[in-house]
């Protein structure tokens, strides 16, 4: 993968992440009211909606912002693996991490983690020293 195709990959992603956004937050703001088993309308609808979705809205601009950090580091990581002095040996596990990398960055996580094992992943969230947030903490959250 080139500087370029890096760069287009980028901006196809901003794009569309951008694009999606705004119809997804729709979308998963009536998911969760369905999921809290809100009823459309009432007051307690329209302030439980409310919170819905500014936790929504939070959710998908971290989602928007570790997307596009993901792209920035793997622009970062393509222009080091042109200099000489990269190692040779390194080389082509790079080019598969920056792939990897944008490919995430571009919406496509489940695919740039088929090859990593989940014990892997787990390792590097420990080793990161951060906790995922599940449903049952997202619901709850959502309840308050």
């Amino acid at each position: 993968m080139t500087r370029r195709d890096l760069g287009l990959a980028v901006a196809g992603f901003a794009a569309h992440g951008t694009m999606a956004a705004a119809e997804d937050l729709h979308h998963l703001a009536q998911a969760g009211r369905t999921l809290l088993g809100l009823e459309p309308g009432g007051d307690d609808g329209a302030i439980a909606g409310s919170l819905i979705m500014e936790s929504l809205s939070r959710a998908l601009d971290e989602i928007y912002r570790l997307r596009t950090l993901l792209a920035y580091e793997a622009g970062v990581l393509g222009v080091h693996t042109e200099y000489k002095s990269f190692p040779k040996s390194r080389r082509d596990a790079a080019i598969r991490q920056m792939e990897r990398m944008v490919g995430a960055a571009a919406g496509n996580s489940e695919v740039a983690m088929a090859g990593i094992s989940s014990l892997s992943l787990r390792a590097a969230r420990e080793r990161a020293g951060f906790e995922t947030l599940t449903r049952a903490q997202w619901e709850a959250e959502a309840k308050k």
